[in-house]
């Protein structure tokens, strides 16, 4: 009790008095009246500042309601003994670190044990010398100040890590969007892909000439993971929509090489080879660039032909040094062509035995005819490694020669359209990724290939960039675009759009596509939010009647194009439905403009 007989202590309510460097709020529960005004004269003494408690309940309020630093308790206490209100307090502080030194007269090991276990500290013998408790003092207080250090690291560290647990997923939903967009496998190839984590290291993508051949790239990229997951991005573009465009693989290497070049680190590179299938001439055109041997087997299984690598991995050499034409190898009709990476002939046994290349070809062979070869081919390496798990990422390629008469004959050609199909999706993009990447192309990809809507490719585009730039450059940039009305405007306006993107520290923009059946055709749904404040939608809309002008026409020719285009949450959402039937037409977007602009 203090002199008044009152034993509540509070300075609640109370002006906080500051309290000099080094100094520290001390909690002080000791029932001995007098032994309780020597500690506080002595901390006093020292700078802190004292409260009291005589009993383990009342030390308890005291420290729910005040902001404690240290904690000196009494082992022996009336009522609530030491032990049992220390326990309480290390309870309720969770992760803060509160210093307790227990007050004891005695040197039994055994209760000293005790007040360890229940949490404390530090203990100061009685009776104690002023030097000793300052020290002990200061010695709690750097504890308490490492403490809260690791524990600020710590929780930066998780934060960090959940970032790039976000970034990882927002990439690894994108990179699997990629893979999605290629499609069904056609009927003449088989695909096994096991990457060693989350990204996989190699690619494996296929697509159809205007031809009708088949093509396939499988490669490897340097190393395994996001860094080299993230360069299957621009390969699978330039792959994908060259072959569609019925570029030929003279070209597609050497603009991959091209592009490679520019993009990929020091030390990166990509090994891969690609292949092309022409089923009307029996042939095939192989380019391989640092991958394992390209076997051809026959119906058996055995290898009759090895197609070895007589060129460089892409993206080490200038693209004008490299020879971009492929080797011409016939092919018989049932003859299968096998292409894979390393990871499979380079994994390892626990006697660092690889499985290698002989293994490879004997399992082929053992496997000819099974209708599961690539279960069974995962169970055999994992078998002879012994391991749960891989060190390298594995992919395996499978492509068999049916000839064109049994494909007259029964067998469908790959087909790039499909019936309407319902599904959904979406992605996020935060300010690293919206620095770093452009997103279009890859919706795209998932919008236009997953469906087959290439004869809308041009329309679908038109409404995703409108719609996601507006999101980019009105909700999170907040550009005008009224200055690209004059030549010098249009400059500053992109040169304030690369600055203002470099800058962006914050904010995101989520898109959600998802497509139905609606009658003869389907009708896709796009919606784009962004975390911005939102802009004034009409504002910057003008009609398509007789408007010249470089700005304001976009969401006007989005609502011609769309069945619906809806504004909310204060113009930071839009969404958008694009109805497509199999009667439409593949008409070119500048001369649906120009009729736009004629019948106004």
């Amino acid at each position: 009790m203090d002199e008044t007989g009152s034993n509540k202590i509070s300075i609640r309510g109370e002006a906080a008095i500051p309290l000099r460097e080094g100094a520290a709020v001390v909690l002080v529960v000791e029932d001995d009246r007098v032994a309780r005004l020597l500690l506080k004269k002595a901390l006093e003494a020292q700078g802190h500042r004292v409260l009291e408690a005589d009993r383990g309940e009342q030390g308890l309020e005291l420290f729910a309601a005040e902001d404690i630093d240290i904690v000196l308790m009494d082992l022996l206490l009336p009522g609530m003994s030491g032990l049992d209100a220390t326990r309480e307090i290390k309870r309720s502080s969770g992760e803060t670190l509160v210093p307790v030194m227990f007050l004891t007269g005695t040197h039994d090991e055994t209760d000293l044990a005790a007040c360890l276990d229940a949490g404390g500290d530090d203990f100061l013998v009685k009776p104690w010398h002023p030097v000793v408790l300052e020290a002990k003092i200061h010695a709690l207080l750097r504890m308490r100040d490492l403490h809260r250090e690791a524990t600020a690291q710590r929780d930066l560290l998780e934060q960090h890590q959940a970032r790039l647990i976000r970034e990882q997923e927002v990439a690894e939903r994108l990179y699997s969007s990629m893979l999605r967009g290629a499609g069904k496998l056609p009927d003449v190839m088989k695909c096994m892909m096991s990457p060693a984590s989350i990204f996989s290291g190699d690619v494996v993508f296929h697509a159809v000439t205007p031809s009708g051949a088949v093509r396939a790239l499988v490669g490897d990229f340097t190393g395994h993971g996001l860094q080299s997951a993230i360069g299957a991005m621009p390969v699978n573009d330039i792959f994908c929509s060259m072959t569609d465009k019925g570029f030929s693989v003279v070209e597609v290497v050497k603009e991959l090489n091209r592009k490679l070049e520019a993009v990929l680190p020091t030390r990166m590179f990509f090994a891969c080879i690609l292949l092309e299938l022409v089923p009307e001439y029996d042939r095939l055109l192989v380019w391989n660039g640092g991958m394992p041997d390209v076997l051809l087997t026959d119906s058996d299984g055995n290898v009759t032909r090895r197609i070895r690598s007589r060129h460089l991995a892409l993206g080490i050499q200038h693209t004008e040094r490299i020879d971009p034409k492929p080797e011409n190898v016939p092919i018989e009709i049932g003859q299968r062509v096998y292409l894979y990476s390393d990871g499979i002939i380079e994994a390892s046994n626990p006697s660092d035995q690889m499985f290698g290349q002989k293994r490879l070809e004997a399992f082929l062979s053992e496997h000819a005819r099974s209708e599961d070869l690539f279960g069974e081919l995962g169970r055999r390496l994992l078998s002879f490694t012994g391991r749960s798990d891989q060190d390298d990422d594995f992919a395996l390629v499978e492509i068999r020669h049916l000839g064109s008469r049994e494909r007259e004959s029964g067998e469908s050609a790959p087909r790039r359209s499909r019936e309407p199909m319902h599904w959904r999706a979406s992605l996020e993009f935060d300010a690293d990724m919206l620095r770093s990447v452009d997103p279009l192309p890859l919706l795209m990809q998932l919008t236009v290939d997953l469906q087959g809507l290439h004869s809308h490719r041009e329309k679908i585009y038109l409404v995703l960039a409108e719609l996601y730039y507006n999101a980019l450059d009105h909700g999170l940039l907040h550009l005008d675009s009224s200055l690209k009305e004059s030549p010098e405007g249009f400059s500053e306006y992109y040169r304030n759009r690369a600055k203002r993107i470099e800058e962006l520290e914050s904010g995101t923009i989520r898109v959600f596509l998802g497509h139905e059946r609606d009658g003869g055709g389907g009708r896709l749904r796009i919606a784009v939010e962004d975390s911005g404040q939102g802009f004034d939608v009409e504002a910057k809309t003008r009609s398509l009647a007789g408007n010249l002008s470089k700005s304001g026409r976009g969401l006007a020719l989005v609502r011609s194009l769309t069945r619906e285009l809806r504004y909310s949450k204060g113009g930071t959402r839009v969404d958008a439905s694009y109805v497509w039937t199999n009667d439409l037409s593949g008409q070119s977007e500048t001369a649906r403009v120009r009729r736009l602009e004629a019948d106004a």
